[in-house]
Formats: structure tokens, sequence, C-alpha cells
């Protein structure tokens, strides 16, 4: 039987772990509502996901249309980069996955569904304000934020740095989901250009190389 690499591949870009992380945290409507706790829309930061036991660290990396996550991909077993461009606002675009390992990347159009947020009339997003609570040796202004998911109301506990330009610098996911947390770390407000295009030197991978590469780390396993 073949095996549908190319599909996997898109999977693994924005479906794979990640993605399932995301999910965890409540799917499109939670990564609408974080997204919204973004007031900067240029910055570079590292990330710590803790949920279900696992915890994950991410470089991400935002400017315009453009975004950047470099982590350890569970699937292939290796560090990969993921480049998200849109070609417009909420249109469609083009997804990079990059192998420093092998120094190879791969390309996948991305349908405009993909960036799709979901409507604030929908979500029903409400802001309390909390005081100020330290975190670590800092003190940050504490904000509760409820929003509808589905029909269900669900909760969130966010901690902000006004000399951070009012980013979070912790998020902790409090419903009934069983949550999980996120730190922020390491921000800095002028991504170079650099994050967001292909090194010199990477070869454009092709369908056979994700199939040796795909049955190399099925044997290792």
């Amino acid at each position: 039987m073949k095996i549908q690499l190319w599909g996997t591949l898109v999977g693994i870009i924005f479906t794979g772990s990640l993605l399932q992380a995301q999910e965890q945290f409540g799917g499109k409507a939670m990564t609408t509502v974080m997204d919204k706790l973004m007031p900067v829309r240029d910055y570079a930061v590292s990330m710590v996901l803790e949920m279900g036991g696992r915890v994950m660290t991410i470089d991400q990396a935002q400017a315009g249309l453009k975004t950047r996550m470099e982590y350890m991909e569970e699937k292939l077993g290796m560090k990969v980069i993921a480049i998200r461009v849109q070609e417009e606002e909420n249109g469609v675009g083009v997804g990079y996955l990059l192998m420093p390992e092998l120094k190879m990347h791969l390309r996948t159009p991305i349908q405009k569904d993909f960036f799709t947020k979901i409507d604030d009339d929908k979500l029903n997003i409400k802001v309390e304000e909390l005081g100020k609570e330290s975190v670590g040796e800092q003190l940050y202004d504490k904000r509760r934020v409820t929003f509808i998911d589905d029909g269900k109301l669900r909760s969130i506990l966010v901690w902000i740095s006004p000399d951070l330009k009012n980013m979070p610098i912790k998020i902790m996911i409090d419903d009934s989901d069983g949550g999980g947390i996120i730190t922020y770390t390491n921000y800095d407000f002028n991504p170079s250009d650099d994050l967001f295009t292909i090194p010199e030197g990477y070869r454009l991978g092709s369908d056979s190389d994700m199939r040796q590469i795909w049955e190399q780390k099925s044997k290792n396993r």
C-alpha cells in the first residue's frame, strides 16, 4: 500500500503535535481568544506549553501575515521549523516545513479556512480585572477572560506585563477540561525577516525524501 506522505506532511505541519496541543486548550475558539490577547502583532517569544502531563517548548515569531514556530516534532523525532505565510488577511497561504538537521524544506498550500477566526459576537468575550499578582519576583496585572465555545462557558487567567507592551507572560486554562499553562519568556519586538525565510543551502525535498525519512524514523522507534 502506498504511503500518503504528502498528506502526512500536511498533518505534521498543521495538525501535528503543536495543533494537537492547541486543540487540548480548546481548538479554534481558544486560539482565537488567545490571539486577541496579543496587542502587539510583530514579536518573537519562547513559549512553554504544559497540558495533560506533556511539556512542549516552542519558539514562536510573528510579523504581519507571517508566522514561525520552531519545536521538536515527535512524529519525525527532530527539530522542525514551520513557517506560514498568508497572501492577504484571511486569505489563502503557503506553508514551509524546514528540517535543519537535513538542510531540507518542503512546501504546501494552505486553504483559507485554516486562518479563519471565530467572530467576536459568537465568542461573547468578557474581561474581569483582578488586580496585581506576582509571578516569580515580578508583579503583573491579572485578568480573567471568559468566552463562549460551542455553547459552553470557558475561562482563562492571564498575567499581563505593562513593561512588555501589555503582552501576556502567563496564561492558565482553569476550566473543567483539565486546563493547562502557557508561559512566555524572552520577548523580542523586532523579529528579523530572516526568521521567515528559507536559509541558503536548504534544498526542496520530495515525496521520496519524506518516505525515506518516515521509514527510517519508524525503524528507530
